[in-house]
């Protein structure tokens, strides 16, 4: 997989038929911000996010444990925030 662009994978990745399926599966299932939830706020989930960065890595891309159900706002700026501090 080293031999594949980052921007390719992801490329594959987005247009994964079965992601738009997965993706709505675990937004149905957690309607509400994660972190939002935690400090109090009710914001509605608009992403699903990795809690370990996957890297293109398949195996732990589709493990929907590792999916946790995140607002605009935490998917966007607080994770890479945090992925950038503890990278």
């Amino acid at each position: 997989m080293s031999s594949i662009s980052t921007a390719m994978m992801r490329t594959r990745l987005g247009n994964n038929p079965f992601q738009p399926a997965g993706r709505r599966s675990a937004k149905r299932a957690h309607t509400l911000c994660l972190d939002c939830e935690a400090t109090g706020c009710v914001t509605a989930t608009y992403f699903t996010n990795h809690v370990e960065p996957h890297k293109v890595d398949m195996m732990l891309f589709w493990n929907s444990e590792q999916w946790q159900p995140a607002c605009t706002r935490h998917h966007g700026l607080v994770k890479q925030l945090l992925e950038a501090m503890f990278a």
